[in-house]
């Protein structure tokens, strides 16, 4: 029955009543809603309810013992996650909720105080460490482009897959300083995008001379802004990646 229900996006996950008055084109909107990423996400999720034996529509009682069985053997997050795609799933079929009734809740809460530890946080890049590494580097290709990527995100706050993600084109000179254009990001997944100003530093390490001297020295034009580098010194064509290496939080 979990197939049935599998969150698609399809209007047969919806009711009847709903599907009959769904235009084609609410239809079309309908299978945007949800990043590929999340529906994967919530489709595995569904399909390791489904293989533990639970069924749509659910009981909160199955949910509970479900928290129950795998409490302990997964993390409180993995879990926590797996509840909420029950919950999407029961939502978006119109189906009573289960998550929603007390005694869900308050066996999450008795799997958080007793099986919650804290969570992996990217290790903050403070600015006294961020200028002992700025003074590590040298004036080779990587080393600038090193430079401009970690003084660009320490002075605009960016998340690491924001920095990668970043085009030529969404950097724009001003008097100023530096426009930065964020398209999308984790916060943003309506892709509505917003603009950060960069301004000039005061100190040697400033992040608009550093962006500008990477550009100079790769003479990228177009594409992406960070790219790897070849052994050979030579600037790749595709952008850098954000999870082969761990995680950076740039902290003013």
């Amino acid at each position: 029955m979990v197939e049935r229900f599998a969150v698609n996006c399809n209007v047969d996950t919806f009711l009847p009543a709903a599907r009959e008055a769904l235009t084609d084109e609410a239809t079309d909107l309908l299978r945007h809603s949800l990043a590929p990423a999340t529906e994967r996400a919530l489709r595995g999720d569904l399909a390791h309810f489904q293989d533990w034996g639970g069924s749509l529509p659910a009981t909160p009682a199955t949910v509970c013992a479900y928290i129950g069985d795998h409490a302990g053997h997964h993390a409180v997050a993995t879990i926590q996650r797996r509840v909420a795609s029950i919950s999407k799933a029961h939502e978006m079929a119109g189906l009573p909720n289960p998550v929603r009734s007390e005694i869900v809740k308050a066996t999450l809460r008795g799997l958080r105080r007793k099986h919650g530890t804290a969570q992996r946080q990217a290790k903050p890049l403070m600015r006294d460490d961020l200028l002992l590494v700025l003074d590590s580097l040298g004036e080779t290709l990587r080393d600038q482009r090193d430079r401009a990527l970690l003084l660009l995100g320490f002075a605009g706050g960016f998340r690491r897959s924001e920095l990668v993600a970043l085009d030529r084109a969404d950097i724009e000179t001003v008097r100023q300083g530096l426009i930065v254009t964020i398209k999308r990001s984790k916060t943003d997944q309506e892709g509505a995008g917003r603009r950060i100003g960069i301004p000039h530093g005061r100190t040697r390490h400033c992040p608009v001379a550093a962006v500008e001297a990477w550009l100079s020295a790769s003479a990228i034009d177009t594409g992406p802004l960070f790219r790897p580098i070849t052994r050979h010194g030579h600037v790749a064509a595709n952008p850098l990646t954000g999870g082969k290496r761990p995680a950076i939080a740039l902290v003013v």
